[in-house]
């Protein structure tokens, strides 16, 4: 990747004598705000997390964040796909969960109309997501773990990691500032682990993979990453001692967890097989889309920008945990730039 290569050599240069450079007038990304989506819960408590219904005025907010609308992401890599494969191919060929539900499944199959009826709503989501999912999805197969979880940031942000709830989640994962901290997110006033692309995975990868240990299902470690496991918990020993199924579909519990996991189930459905739902999935090229390069505290996006000549706005997406625009001690010592 010559251009890639010459930006890194551009930007390790360069940086070894930005760290002096004073804190200045800043460029923080805008801070979308919706209805919370989610709770990222601490495991250790039933309470400490944020709830919504997800209702139809939700999912219509849910669209609403996605400004992307540039396609070019996609549609403009023809030959990248020809040379790496399709992304969802990839995707799909990881799943592993069927969570033992009846093949048609009501509350699923109530899920879907809104994703199947908004085509350019998939279109937007698709170039959005085409810079993060190839990370969240060798992730997962790194962990052995199912590899739809890759799509969870689907209902929980649209795959914008710039995204904050009225209860104070952020980022592709929706982590709440708690439960951030406990999976070892920093937070500072300049730099937000929790919408750290690599940080906030690795984070949430852990927190499902612990409540999946807890639960022993995914389903049930997914309501709790929506309820929070105390939740959770309390609905199993109800039914247990009613001598009732404990199986997450035969749990009585809130209604916007209710909804949650067949929300996910619909959406990984939709994505194992598009044609069926006469939907369309714009090709994802199957190769890593961004690329880490170490650079010293100090340094600005400005800076890297004016530097470079990398688009400022491109940076900002891919770099949206640093709050000020400036990479400092609060986070990792890198900078994170768009593969050409």
């Amino acid at each position: 990747m010559p251009l890639t290569l010459a930006v890194s050599t551009l930007l390790i240069s360069a940086c070894s004598n930005t760290s002096a450079v004073k804190k200045g007038a800043t460029n923080s990304s805008s801070v979308i705000t919706k209805r919370p989506a989610t709770k990222a819960p601490a495991a250790s408590s039933s309470t400490d997390y944020s709830t919504a219904y997800l209702d139809a005025d939700s999912l219509d907010e849910l669209a609403d964040l996605l400004e992307a609308t540039d396609m070019t992401m996609v549609e403009g890599n023809k030959l990248a796909i020809q040379q790496y494969g399709d992304l969802w191919s990839r995707l799909r060929a990881g799943y592993r969960m069927n969570g033992g539900q009846p093949t048609y499944n009501q509350r699923i199959e109530g899920q879907k109309s809104w994703f199947t009826s908004r085509q350019d709503y998939l279109n937007r989501l698709t170039a959005r997501a085409s810079r993060y999912i190839y990370h969240t999805v060798r992730e997962a197969e790194r962990r052995n773990i199912p590899t739809e979880l890759a799509l969870l940031p689907v209902i929980e942000s649209s795959y914008d990691p710039s995204g904050t709830s009225s209860a104070a989640a952020a980022g592709l994962w929706q982590f709440i500032p708690s439960t951030g901290r406990i999976y070892g997110l920093n937070q500072s006033s300049t730099y937000d682990g929790r919408r750290d692309v690599i940080e906030s995975t690795r984070a949430a990868y852990d927190f499902l993979t612990a409540l999946h240990n807890q639960f022993g299902s995914w389903e049930l470690a997914l309501a709790a990453y929506n309820a929070g496991p105390g939740r959770v918990q309390k609905a199993i020993d109800a039914n247990r001692a009613q001598g009732l199924p404990t199986d997450y579909w035969s749990l009585r519990l809130p209604t916007e967890t209710m909804n949650y996991v067949p929300r996910f189930l619909a959406v990984a459905e939709i994505v194992a097989k598009p044609e069926q739902y006469g939907v369309y999935l714009p090709a994802i090229a199957n190769r890593q889309h961004f690329r880490s390069v170490p650079v010293n505290y100090g340094v600005s996006l400005a800076e890297v920008a004016q530097m470079t000549g990398v688009s400022y706005d491109e940076l900002e997406r891919l770099n949206t945990a640093l709050t000020s625009g400036r990479v400092d001690s609060s986070g990792p010592q890198r900078l994170l730039f768009l593969m050409m």
